[in-house]
């Protein structure tokens, strides 16, 4: 992501205060870290579970011990993980797509994570360029949608409040 992106992230996780917020790519762990921080600046409890399909050493070096407590990785494929980890935790509060942007990943990713999006919950998605996942799944989801917001490069859909 870049600063703009992060930016969004660190300030759209200050505004939830979510409790849950789970992203799906770490690489270097400088989008994670922003979120930590985000969380750690509102003094809540809010935790970040992250998923890369890398086991490279690097993932995540970036982040600071000091945000350790708060975040929980799992190596493996999103799709793979996320069910397990969905169901373990009910309702997530943020969600951030930045892993593989392959249109089929992408929704498969968008229509795990949906339902498990407690209403005004937040999903994020970048690169939404790269296919047309993102504008189809708003199609599909309107009338469940709040608001949603793009920019070049970045997606994000508030979802409706019951």
């Amino acid at each position: 992501m870049c600063f703009e992106d992060r930016y969004a992230a660190y300030t759209i996780t200050r505004a939830l205060a979510p409790n849950r917020v789970v992203e799906t790519g770490i690489a270097h762990g400088v989008s994670s870290t922003y979120i930590l921080a985000a969380l750690a600046a509102e003094g809540a409890q809010g935790s970040l579970i992250s998923i890369d399909r890398s086991d490279d050493p690097r993932i995540g070096q970036m982040v600071p011990l000091e945000f350790h407590d708060r975040w929980t990785t799992h190596i493996g494929n999103s799709l793979d993980l996320l069910p397990d980890i969905l169901a373990e935790l009910g309702t997530i509060d943020l969600f951030i797509h930045d892993s593989l942007h392959h249109y089929r990943h992408v929704r498969s990713e968008f229509d795990l994570v949906w339902p498990h999006l407690r209403p005004g919950g937040v999903l994020m998605a970048h690169d939404i360029l790269q296919n047309n996942a993102f504008p189809r799944f708003l199609h599909r989801h309107r009338t469940e949608i709040d608001v949603s917001l793009t920019n070049i490069n970045l997606g994000l859909i508030r979802k409706r409040d019951e």
